[in-house]
This record gives structure tokens, sequence and C-alpha cells, in this order.
């Protein structure tokens, strides 16, 4: 009889643990936490920092990875370590200084086969770039040397 209370208890420890931990974040997820400008990594803190005005903040949610959101309706993303993902200006241009963080090819496709559109998403993943243009409606794709891959 010991032996098998002891299974029970063992079993539902696990079970009991972790409702006590979702109990005490408030039931939400951890990414969606609120938390401070101090508590996102360095270089999520000096890219913000060089682009925005802090004051201009409204939420900045983070756990896994972090989003932060300015008055303007901009989301920018970022990964536990503070590395860029995603800036989505929503209907507003992007920073010129945030453009500037593209390869110069990708910066000359865009001039030459969109000269009178504006860059309002970038991504940043692993293997390259998506793109979002102000009017163009399918996502342009690059590669990390900023070559033209496909629309996405």
């Amino acid at each position: 009889m010991k032996k098998s209370m002891r299974l029970i208890v063992a079993a539902a420890l696990p079970v009991v643990v972790s409702l006590f931990v979702f109990a005490s974040c408030g039931g939400a997820p951890l990414h969606d936490s609120e938390v401070r400008f101090t508590a996102l990594p360095l270089p999520a803190q000096e890219f913000i920092a060089a682009h925005y005005d802090l004051e201009l903040i409204i939420s900045i949610k983070g756990g896994f990875d972090y989003e932060v959101t300015i008055q303007d309706g901009t989301e920018i993303e970022f990964t536990r370590s503070g590395r860029l993902t995603k800036v989505d200006a929503d209907q507003h241009p992007l920073p010129e200084g945030i453009i500037a963080i593209l390869p110069a090819t990708l910066l000359g496709y865009l001039a030459d086969k969109f000269p009178n559109e504006q860059i309002k998403s970038i991504e940043v993943e692993r293997t390259g770039y998506v793109i979002e243009m102000s009017v163009f409606d399918e996502d342009l794709l690059f590669n990390k040397d900023g070559g033209f891959v496909g629309l996405g």
C-alpha cells in the first residue's frame, strides 16, 4: 500500500507543481508577460534606443522571446538573446536607420524594382530576409547576402 501511495504522489507531483506555477503567473503564458525595458537583452535595448524615443513604447512583452510595441503601431520582435527577428511598422515606412541594417545588394534590388515604395516590414530569418513593401502585396524573400530569392 505504501509503495502504491508513493507512486501516486510521484505521478501527481509534477501536475501539482505545474498548476501552482501556472496560477502564480496569473494563468498567462510566460511569453506574454509585461516586462520593463531594462529586462530586455542589451542588444534589444540598444536597437530600440537607437531608432525610437523610449517614451513612445506602449508595451513590452517577454519571456521566451520579446515583443515591443511603439505608439505608432510598430511592433519589434527579438529572440531571448536580443537578436532582432522582426520590425513591422504597420502602415508606416520604417526609419532609415533600420533600413540601413539590410545588405546593400537587397537595398539596390528594392531601389531598382520598387523605386516608389517604402519598406514597412523586415523579418530577419536564419536564411535571409522577408521584406514587405508599402503597396506591393507579396512578401519579397532574400538570402543572407541580400540576393533576391522569390516571392512568399
